[in-house]
């Protein structure tokens, strides 16, 4: 296969993933997590357990999409980016370290998390941060090149 199309594809799958990723936990937090707060206790608690299930599944789909498109652009472009973008790409890299390990913790069902789950509102707020720090380094590291 021709080297722009896989480069483009595999731009494409990510900037996908990143969008979908980052579309859930805005979500998540801005709509999902304060309704499910309000409703009714008693009858909202199966359906929140099954919402808040797939909404984990669904994030962990995402985030293996993300990684592994990630790391096929870090192999096309690593080699033809200059030192500067390579220490602002480790810098973003890292801050989407701490987010997948936050979007594990509150959506893993075992009880060692129960103490994120309960704080899910909170961690959600860092997520969203998180997602807007990533993306302006993604956009200053796109006008490196």
């Amino acid at each position: 296969m021709n080297d722009q199309i896989v480069s483009f594809l595999s731009k494409w799958i990510h900037l996908l993933a990143v969008i979908g990723t980052a579309g859930l936990i805005v979500f998540a937090r801005m709509v999902m997590v304060p309704s499910l707060r309000q409703s009714d206790e008693e009858a909202s608690s199966q359906l929140a357990v099954k919402i808040y299930r797939r909404f984990g599944i669904l994030l962990g789909i995402l985030w293996v999409i993300l990684i592994l498109s990630g790391i096929s652009n870090l192999a096309i472009f690593w080699p033809s980016t200059p030192k500067t973008y390579h220490i602002i790409l480790m810098v973003k890299i890292g801050l989407a370290a701490i987010m997948f390990i936050i979007s594990m913790l509150i959506t893993h069902p075992a009880p060692a998390f129960d103490r994120f789950r309960k704080n899910r509102e909170g961690w959600l707020t860092v997520l969203v941060l998180l997602i807007v720090a990533v993306v302006g380094l993604s956009a200053y590291l796109n006008s490196l090149h």
